[in-house]
């Protein structure tokens, strides 16, 4: 349930990153499953997200790829 609530808050994505993480070990979910990647999508800011999308072409198929680009866009997105 925590993870199912849990949302980036204002542009801290290394926080989120690490809740989210945190949240999947204690779920003892996979992290290389495709639901824990959606979730993952799920829980980004509309506009961070709608940034990774538009800019990442094809997008990222992995939790570890969304993460990546996330920290990307987010530091380009706030300059």
């Amino acid at each position: 349930m925590k993870l199912n609530n849990l949302h980036m808050q204002g542009s801290d994505i290394d926080s989120y990153i690490v809740d989210f993480d945190r949240l999947v070990d204690e779920a003892g979910y996979n992290k290389f499953d495709m639901g824990v990647m959606i979730k993952f999508k799920e829980g980004l800011q509309p506009s961070l997200l709608r940034e990774i999308l538009l800019h990442t072409v094809p997008a990222p198929n992995t939790l570890a790829g969304w993460r990546q680009k996330a920290r990307e866009r987010q530091t380009v997105y706030k300059s």
